[in-house]
């Protein structure tokens, strides 16, 4: 299994360049051409998917079968940039308001501030059955420690989110892709019952792991379903 940290982010090198999507796409065909040697299953996640999608379709031969996880919308990555994001790519670009403009965005406060938003949206769905209402939401990550770190700061927001839009119960699934197990959040009186009746687990918390339960549609929504019906 490899992980690839791709120029310009995590820990790898970050030189003055240019990025752009086809620099990716050139670097992950080079990896599996280089490194692999054979073709290869990806799975990929968030806005990493479509330069992953490209490189395939490029040099299809290089791979057996891709897994995204939360890609972006078609919509969205066919969107051509507009006059004020160039211009915001070019402030970036000069060497002391870029680095400004960055540390702005992206230190400690600023994206505490916007965490629990963009996690629990990023894939949030609503649901009816029997006159209760909940929702459930899924972020899924090759990292279980990445995973944990969201708990404490996403069960508060939960509580906001179900006061707000007024339902019984707000489930969230932190998703363990090579573990192969979620790990449910859960803000409602009735959670705890529905839970445990629908997936033989002991809940003591306002959280519990799901051994062998990767998926919403088929196989959280059906057991939280059957203990509604």
């Amino acid at each position: 299994v490899y992980t690839m940290d791709l120029l310009g982010c995590g820990r790898s090198d970050k030189p003055a360049i240019t990025y752009t999507a086809y620099l990716y796409v050139q670097m992950v065909n080079d990896f599996i051409k280089n490194v692999i040697g054979e073709p290869t299953h990806i799975i990929v996640s968030g806005m990493a998917s479509s330069p992953v999608l490209l490189a395939c379709s490029i040099e299809p031969d290089l791979y057996d079968k891709i897994i995204c996880i939360n890609p972006p919308s078609l919509q969205a990555g066919n969107k051509i940039p507009t006059p004020a994001l160039r211009m915001l790519k070019t402030l970036i670009e000069v060497p002391v308001l870029g680095t400004f403009i960055y540390n702005l965005h992206v230190n400690q406060k600023a994206i505490e501030r916007k965490l629990e938003k963009e996690i629990f949206y990023q894939d949030f769905k609503k649901f009816n059955d029997s006159n209760i209402n909940f929702g459930v939401g899924q972020i899924s990550s090759m990292n279980k420690e990445e995973l944990s770190a969201c708990k404490e700061k996403l069960l508060p927001y939960m509580e906001e989110i179900k006061e707000s839009y007024g339902l019984d119960m707000v489930y969230f699934m932190m998703t363990d892709i090579l573990g192969e197990s979620t790990e449910l959040l859960m803000v409602g009186d009735m959670c705890k019952e529905v839970i445990e009746g629908g997936f033989h687990v002991k809940v003591e918390h306002p959280y519990v792991e799901l051994p062998g339960i990767v998926s919403r549609k088929k196989q959280l929504i059906p057991g939280i379903l059957e203990q509604l019906s």
